[in-house]
């Protein structure tokens, strides 16, 4: 992992399908800066790698364009 790579969890809600996982992954792809992400249903959570320019409140701003609620995981 790069010096710059930084890792965020955001707690997701309305992620119910195989389509909304796959939503949600092309969805956070497209912002610049994303390197990988990684949904896990049934918690339900995204891990997201990402560098500059990406930030943690653009990825959850994406997240909550494409219609899903997503907040800052508490863990």
């Amino acid at each position: 992992m790069n010096q710059e790579t930084e890792r965020v969890t955001i707690h997701l809600q309305n992620v119910h399908y195989e389509g909304c996982v796959q939503n949600v992954e092309r969805a956070l792809m497209m912002v610049e800066g994303v390197k990988a992400v990684q949904v896990h249903k049934a918690e339900p959570t995204v891990d997201v790698l990402f560098e500059p320019p990406a930030t943690p409140l653009a990825i959850r701003e994406q997240l909550i364009l494409g219609g899903y609620l997503a907040e800052p995981d508490p863990k």
